[in-house]
C-alpha cells in the first residue's frame, strides 16, 4: 500500500472522527493491525489512550506485533491472539473504541452482522475501514485470514446504522469506506 493511500485514509478518519484523537476516549480495541499496517497505533498512543489492545488472528502477525510493541511501556499495550468472530468469548471488559481496520471484508457475508453485534456490545464507538466494494485478494504471505471473502458497499453499512465516508471509486484498488457508529454503552 502506498503512503499516499495510507495518508488519505488517515485523513479520512481524522476528518470524520476528530474526537477519537483527543482525550475523550481512553481505551481502544484495534483489530486489523498486521506486519504491514499498524500506523493507527501511533495515533492512539499520541492521543493519550491508556489502554491499547490489539487482537490478531494470524499467529505470525501476533508474534510480530508482540515484538514490535514490546517497548511501549508508558501505554498499557496488550496483544492478543484470537479471532474477532469469538470476541464475546475473548473479552469480558469493554472499550471506548473498537477500531476494526480492513478486516470486515475478510469475514464471510453471513458472519459480518453477528460479529458487528458482538463488537457493539463492548464499545462506545465502532470504526470500520474496508475496501469500497469488490477487491479481489487471496491469502497473502501465508496468512489465510488475508483473503477477501465479502464484497461490501457503503449502503450495507448504512442499513446497519453506520455513518460512512467513501474514498475513491467502487470496486477500484485503493478505494476505502470509513464507517462509524456511536453506541449508548
Amino acid at each position: 500500500m502506498s503512503n499516499t493511500i495510507q495518508e488519505e485514509r488517515e485523513k479520512q478518519v481524522i476528518k470524520n472522527l476528530p474526537e477519537l484523537f483527543t482525550t475523550k476516549y481512553q481505551s481502544v480495541l484495534y483489530i486489523g493491525a498486521n506486519q504491514k499496517r499498524q500506523h493507527f497505533v501511533d495515533l492512539f498512543e499520541k492521543s493519550a489512550y491508556n489502554k491499547i489492545v490489539i487482537l490478531e488472528a494470524f499467529k505470525n502477525n501476533f508474534e510480530f506485533l508482540k515484538i514490535k510493541f514490546s517497548d511501549r511501556v508508558p501505554t498499557p499495550f496488550k496483544i492478543i491472539h484470537g479471532d474477532v468472530r469469538n470476541v464475546d468469548k475473548i473479552f469480558k471488559d469493554t472499550f471506548d473504541v473498537v477500531f476494526f481496520w480492513h478486516g470486515i471484508e475478510h469475514l464471510n457475508q453471513t458472519e459480518i452482522e453477528p460479529t458487528l453485534k458482538k463488537l457493539e456490545k463492548i464499545s462506545k464507538v465502532i470504526v470500520l475501514g474496508l475496501p469500497n466494494g469488490k477487491y479481489e485478494q487471496g491469502p497473502e504471505y501465508g496468512n489465510p485470514f488475508e483473503e477477501h471473502l465479502s464484497t461490501i458497499y457503503f449502503s450495507f453499512l448504512e442499513n446497519l446504522g453506520y455513518k460512512t465516508d467513501v474514498l475513491g471509486e467502487p470496486d477500484k484498488e485503493g478505494s476505502n469506506i470509513t464507517a462509524w457508529k456511536f453506541l449508548n454503552n
